[in-house]
């Protein structure tokens, strides 16, 4: 199925492609090119950031607030995979200032929470400020969906920092809302991180279990 929908959005590309730069891509257009996998997005960033300039450029011409504030996330995330984390970095706060000013407070979270993420090798502090802020966001607003990921990165940044028993706690939520939602990919993934950081901590009856049960899964 994976590999059918890759194939559907390269034909989308290639009829896109095809069109006259001239011609303005309409509103649905827009949307298609946006909603691309995100595996098709990075196996060629050059080649994706030329598109997603021209709905850009296409959304703003229409006026279309959503498709401007996801043309910016959509580059942000190609100049992450490029190294250029400066461009990373503008294009990702223009995409949060549009879904502020769209009162999409879940994509916002969402956003602080990827951007704190992706600081983690580079400024491990800043990247928990970031992630903190994501957090503080999608908790206020009950974005759930979001906040798995959230959850689930954030106790990532707090194992790196030795803080063992708060990545535990956000582990934890993030398996919680999974739980809550029967997220069947998401469970086990939260349960492989609790149990690798009890493998760590030489718990090894407990991680045992929670491995064992993600492996079932």
């Amino acid at each position: 199925m994976k590999n059918y929908i890759s194939i559907l959005f390269a034909l989308l590309l290639t009829q896109l492609f095809s069109l006259s730069w001239g011609q303005t891509y309409s509103v649905k257009q827009i949307d298609s090119v946006l909603n691309m996998p995100y595996d098709d997005i990075v196996a060629n960033t050059s080649k994706s950031l030329q598109l997603f300039n021209k709905v850009l450029s296409d959304a703003k011409k229409q006026n279309y607030k959503l498709g401007i504030a996801n043309s910016y996330d959509k580059m942000a995330l190609c100049y992450f995979y490029q190294s250029k984390y400066d461009l990373q970095s503008k294009y990702i706060f223009m995409a949060i200032d549009y879904f502020n000013q769209l009162k999409q407070y879940d994509k916002v979270a969402s956003l602080y929470g990827s951007y704190g993420y992706h600081l983690k090798r580079r400024n491990l502090d800043s990247g928990i400020l970031y992630m903190q802020k994501g957090l503080k966001i999608g908790e206020k607003h009950n974005a759930e969906y979001e906040l798995r990921a959230i959850y689930d990165n954030y106790g990532v940044l707090k194992e790196m920092k030795k803080e063992y028993d708060s990545a535990f706690l956000f582990y934890n939520k993030s398996l919680t809302l999974k739980e809550k939602a029967n997220d069947k990919i998401g469970i086990p993934y939260s349960l492989n991180k609790i149990g690798m950081l009890q493998l760590t901590l030489k718990q090894f009856a407990k991680a045992k279990q929670n491995l064992d049960k993600a492996y079932q899964i």
